[in-house]
């Protein structure tokens, strides 16, 4: 078998990068950049770093890995571009290296090094690296800056990057730090706030500036469980910063493409000696490129090696290189599995000496002696399975902390010989294994995990119980604090660590409102302070000897007492947190904390039940005050501050409105906004529930939600105070800060609300900084982020310059009371009628507009459709776009047109209603009747046997009359006109209506004698004719015509039509008269003719037979007896019996049956006599005709032929 290092391009790589001393050539860096392996992950963030560059404004970056993850790879790779931009060259991804070639077209002053553990402050570092740097590197002189008196950071940054900018204005600034958790890790919680604090401003720095900052850590201080202390410190700088996370997918990278590179036939080689490995082992037979690229390091010892937390000073590349540098010699198979992790931690003393890594370490140095115990076949196995559960439950991640025999198989690639399954092997040797240690240290789930089972862990109480006994001072009153941190606090994640003093708001129930406060942990340090909003609620620490606060009317002092239990409780919670930094047990630890704090809140709400508080000098007990028990912390501060300063709010500022619905600080300004934009949008009259309580409380808006502010105290106090300052400008802040102040105590949202409807309703102009000017008409414009657009509006004034005259004059036109212009207080109702009506005058135009486009492009337009649109043009000289554009009281300048202006506006609205009242009878009678006359006039034309001219004239002349109505727009437009045209219409209609029923009824109505025709269509004698159709001698053409005679006729009765039918149609639609009686002027006498032609008919088919039976009557004997008898007696009595059997019928044909029926027509005849020529001799004629008499004879005997005329021809 080949060896390990004939399957592998081994190289030993520099795991960890010094972007102090590795990048000091150009060589250096020419390798950093060609060697450093580009994963995909990796691409995407080095193309963002790319893109980041090339802003004026930047993001700063922070870079996260482990100890030899290749993180100061990246580092040096960005300072080697940075500072040399030919090497963009020697980057090996094409899309990296295209981005780069984009963004190195500037230069850059790059500022790198890596932090070494100390008590400098980081910014010390900063400052002193690079002032260094840049004079080192590229000559910048930067002055030393005077850091003696709380210098301001970000002003200083911007000045070094401002003196960058003066060598070369496109020159950016990028300082790049190495290590700083491992900077971070040693300092203590001041020290770690004082260096995240200048994170936090480096980050806020470089997205105002062209300065990049770019830093790295092993592992991420804004999440990490070590900073939980800085946790909410870390939360806020971590939003400065972009976070880039180095995986171990890019880890692997590094590995398979640089320690353990491998070319084709390398590649090549391992596939097929893994073919036997993929049929026993599932995850190298589904992803076997991974196997091979890492071969022949398995690859979840790079994940496992990654996860623990015991190997953050060694990286698994160096792991990888040395133990693969020790299994080069040796034959395939050979491979690095996880237990392999237990040697290295075995290996180190500090590690392997941890409290709880070396209660492990023992029970398998136990197990080795074992195991010597168990068959040697299974002895090596057995020692790699054992430390491999050590690491398992070292790594405390996996179910149970251990593993199937199936996992254990496929991570550890323990194969078997054919006979026995690699994970009975497995199984043997554990069951083994526990068999000779009587199951004591390796343990079995039901669901068939193994795992290691320790005899005896850490005591973990016992751990916590002596940490608890040496506390730093003051931690105890910052673990009861954080404990007692309730829901109501605003952003009191937001404070630093230290602060004693929180933002905190009291529900006010007897306004259905709230009050903003202060919430005060006492406990006696220099960072508790007094608030100055509307109350105070302290809690004096129990271990507080010297109170900082007294109670007064504003301030409740809550004395909570000293309690063994508590005191218990909360120094074991210290200890844990201390512990947690300090990575000991961090699972066990949080899990104990938890159910700590738990117990604290507990017993610390049962404390301050209680409790004691003062108030104005008064000392009460807790429970005398509180309305309802509370089940937690959250409810007890929530109720306990309402029940202590509802009266107290109250008296203060008894002023202030009740509102309708509950208004908190989490929903105070989204309700002002949300009415806000409901008013803008909507109108007052169309607003939601919630609006109009608001608005209700506050008195401006009357019974039928019209805006009426008379009733507004806070309204008058504005107004009051433009007034008073008419023609300036008054600060809104100082408006907000009277409403704010006794007795009114308006929060300052609801102010703004209030100056907002003021705008609405024009009594207020606000102005903008720069002196922009907002009206009414520019709110919904301005408001659409709410109250906050107020930030660039400082000033507000009365409005005072209002178009009364004009506005009046055109009020006057649209028919409006003029007199809701001339009163100020009525000005927000006159906009509303105002703009109904403006309103009712677009949808007017708009229905004109569309009614005549409807005529111009429709069928039978009985006007003239040019004159009528020639004269509707005039409509567009109204302003409706201005009219539509009053919304607002100030609006109404606008429309402040002038007299002879507002003159065209007037005839034009009167041209408007003229035009809605053509249209309105146009399309009522105007159309429809005129088309019914033009229609029934020419259906009298078609007809005119039924309509002479003494029926037709008289019409006609009624149509003359209308066409000069019809015709003449001007006649249109005048509704005196239209009266005259509906009469003629209506005139033509019931005349014609009663002359078409008349006839109708007389032709084929009611004056027909229909039982007549029913009588012959159901006679004997048409009866006898339909069977004597069957006889073979008879032509029944003739019955042919007399049923269709009878059908028409019977088609043509029509009883349905009425005179009211005749009000929509000019003719009957049942029947279509008098068309469907073409050809026919006398219904009843063509009945006695139909009657008529039945009994000729008859008579000619009964002698027809009778002369025929005499012709045969030699064959009468050639026919059955029963069929003589018939024909016999029919020609002894010479008449054919009164009803025609069938028996007769067969009788009659068979007799008949030499008779050869030959039918033709008049166009066969006519075809073949002139089927050669259209024209013909007399000779020639009389050949063709002999021609077509001989094809006859040519069809049977002369004596036995009956030629028949063809049917179908009619």
């Amino acid at each position: 078998m080949p060896k390990i290092k004939e399957l592998v391009t081994f190289q030993e790589i520099k795991d960890v990068i010094d972007i102090d001393s590795d990048v000091e050539t150009i060589e250096e860096k020419k390798n950093i950049v060609s060697e450093y392996i580009i994963s995909e992950r990796l691409k995407e963030h080095l193309i963002h770093i790319a893109n980041n560059l090339l802003e004026p404004k930047h993001k700063s970056l922070q870079i996260i890995g482990g100890y030899g993850s290749g993180k100061s790879h990246m580092l040096a790779w960005l300072v080697s571009l940075l500072e040399n931009h030919e090497l963009v060259q020697e980057i090996t991804d094409p899309y990296v290296k295209e981005e780069y070639e984009k963004t190195l077209t500037r230069d850059f002053a790059v500022v790198q090094f890596e932090l070494q553990p100390g008590k400098s402050s980081l910014s010390d570092y900063f400052f002193q690296r690079v002032r260094k740097q840049l004079q080192e590197k590229h000559g910048i002189e930067i002055p030393k800056f005077d850091m003696t008196d709380a210098p301001d950071y970000k002003e200083l940054v911007q000045k070094i990057v401002g003196i960058v900018k003066e060598k070369d204005p496109k020159m950016g600034l990028v300082v790049i730090i190495d290590e700083i958790s491992d900077f971070l890790k040693q300092k203590n919680q001041t020290q770690k706030e004082r260096d995240n604090q200048f994170l936090r401003i480096l980050g806020q720095v470089s997205q105002t500036t062209d300065f990049l900052f770019i830093g790295s850590m092993q592992e991420n201080v804004f999440t990490s469980d070590k900073y939980i202390d800085n946790a909410e410190s870390f939360g806020r700088v971590s939003q400065r910063f972009e976070i880039i996370t180095i995986s171990s997918e890019d880890i692997k990278r590094v590995i398979s493409q640089r320690v353990l590179k491998k070319d084709r036939s390398q590649f090549s080689n391992i596939n097929k000696l893994l073919d036997d490995y993929k049929k026993f082992f599932p995850p190298i037979n589904s992803n076997p490129d991974e196997y091979i690229e890492l071969f022949p390091v398995h690859p979840y010892v790079i994940k496992l090696f990654n996860d623990m937390e015991y190997f953050e000073k060694r990286g698994v590349i160096q792991f990888t290189m040395e133990r693969v540098r020790d299994i080069l010699d040796e034959d395939f198979p050979h491979f690095i599995t996880y237990d392999n992790v237990y040697d290295e931690i075995n290996s180190k003393h500090t590690i392997r000496n941890l409290d709880e890594v070396h209660p492990v370490i023992e029970i398998i140095d136990t197990l080795h002696t074992k195991i010597d115990l168990v068959d040697q076949r299974f002895q090596e196995d057995a020692r790699k399975l054992v430390k491999a559960l050590a690491v398992l439950k070292l790594y405390g991640k996996t179910t149970n902390n251990g593993a199937t025999p199936e996992e254990l198989a496929n991570q550890l690639l323990i194969t078997s010989t054919n006979v026995l399954k690699n994970t009975d092997r497995i199984v043997i040797i554990l069951d083994k294994i526990r068999e000779v240690t009587s199951g004591q240290f390796i343990g079995k789930s039901d669901n068939d995990y193994y795992y290691l089972a320790l005899e005896e862990g850490p005591d973990y109480d016992v751990v916590i119980d002596r940490k608890a006994k040496n506390l730093p001072d003051g931690i105890i009153d910052e673990e009861m604090l954080e404990v007692l941190k309730y829901t109501d606090l605003i952003d009191c994640k937001e404070v630093e660590s230290y602060a004693r003093t929180f933002h905190d708001s009291c529900e006010w129930t007897d306004k259905k409102s709230f009050r903003l406060g202060h919430f005060i942990f006492d406990d006696g340090t220099d960072y508790v302070k007094k608030g100055e909003l509307d109350f105070n609620l302290v809690v004096r620490s129990p271990y507080n000897k010297s109170p900082k606060i007294s109670s007064s009317r504003d301030t409740a002092v809550i004395l909570l007492e000293y309690n063994d239990e508590i005191d218990d409780l909360l120094k074991k919670l210290s200890a844990t947190r201390l512990l947690i930094n300090e990575n000991y047990a961090k699972g066990v630890m949080q899990k104990k904390r938890i159910k700590l704090i738990s117990s604290v809140k507990e017993e610390l709400l049962n404390a301050l039940l209680d409790s004691e508080f003062e108030y104005g000098g008064d000392r009460k007990r807790i429970k005398s005050v509180i309305d309802q028990q509370p089940d937690t912390i959250d409810e007890f501060f929530h109720n306990i501050k309402g029940d202590i300063f509802n009266e107290y709010f109250s008296e203060v500022y008894p002023k202030y409105p009740k509102f309708q619905t509950r208004i908190s600080h989490e929903n105070i300004k989204g309700e002002a906004d949300s009415t806000i934009g409901e008013l803008l949008r909507k109108g007052e009259k169309n607003l939601f529930s919630s609006a109009k309580a608001i608005l209700s409380s506050l008195d401006l808006i009357d019974i039928d939600c019209n805006i009426d502010m008379t009733a507004s105290l806070y309204a008058k106090v504005i107004t009051d105070e433009l007034e008073k300052n008419k023609g300036k400008n008054v600060k809104i802040d100082d408006i907000v800060e009277k409403l704010s102040a006794r007795p009114f105590g308006l929060d300052r949202e609801m102010t703004l609300l209030v100056l907002s409807v003021l705008t609405y309703s024009g009594e207020v102009t606000l102005k903008k900084r720069g002196g922009g000017v907002v009206t009414a008409s520019d709110l919904q414009d301005v408001l659409k982020k709410g109250i906050e657009a107020f930030k660039d509006i400082p000033y507000a004034t009365l409005e005072t310059d209002f178009p009364v005259e004009a506005v009046s004059r055109l009020f006057r036109v649209l028919g409006l009371n003029q007199g809701l212009v001339r009163s100020s207080k009525d000005r927000t109702k006159a906009v509303q009628e105002f703009r109904k009506v403006a309103l009712e005058i677009e949808e007017t135009l708009g229905r004109i507009k569309r009614d005549i486009n409807t005529i111009t492009t429709g069928q039978n337009p009985v006007v003239d459709v040019e004159k009528l649109s020639e004269r509707a043009k005039s409509l567009e000289r109204i302003p409706i776009q201005d009219l539509l554009k009053v919304k607002t009281v100030s609006d109404f300048k606008k429309v402040e047109y002038t007299e002879e202006e507002v003159k065209e506006i007037a005839v034009n609205l009167e041209l408007m209603e003229s035009f809605s009242g053509f249209l309105k009878d146009y399309n009522e009678f105007i159309q429809k009747d005129h088309l019914y006359m033009e229609n029934a006039i020419k259906w009298m034309e078609d007809n005119k046997t039924f309509f002479p001219e003494s029926d037709r004239n008289p019409l006609i002349e009624i149509q003359t009359d209308c066409k000069p109505l019809i015709g003449d727009v001007n006649y249109l437009l005048d509704q005196e006109k239209r009266r005259m045209l509906k009469g003629k219409l209506g005139q033509f209609k019931r005349n014609y209506s009663a002359l078409y029923f008349a006839k109708h009824s007389r032709i084929i109505g009611e004056g027909i004698n229909w039982d007549k025709l029913s009588s012959v269509s159901r006679s004997g004698e048409l009866r006898k004719l339909r069977d004597m159709a069957a006889i073979r001698v008879v032509n029944t053409l003739g019955l042919k015509k007399i049923e269709e005679r009878i059908l028409k006729l019977d088609n043509s009765r029509c009883t349905n039509l009425l005179e009211e039918h005749m009000k929509t149609s000019h003719y009957c639609t049942w029947c279509s008269f008098p068309s469907n009686i073409s050809g026919i002027s006398d219904i009843n006498g063509e009945i006695t003719k139909i009657d008529q032609d039945l009994h000729a008919t008859l008579e000619e088919w009964t002698s027809l037979i009778l002369d025929e039976i005499e012709s045969y009557r030699d064959n009468i004997s050639l026919l059955s007896k029963d069929e003589q008898e018939i024909i016999k007696k029919i020609a002894k009595e010479k008449k054919l019996p009164a009803e025609i059997s069938q028996e007769l019928i067969d009788a009659l044909n068979s007799l008949f049956s030499e008779l050869t029926e030959i039918e033709i027509s008049p166009r066969d005849i006519m075809d073949h006599v002139f089927s050669d020529s259209n024209v013909l001799d007399f000779d020639s004629f009389s050949r063709r005709l002999d021609e077509y008499r001989e094809e006859i004879l040519a069809r049977g005997n002369r004596k036995n032929i009956r030629i028949m005329r063809k049917e179908e021809e009619y």
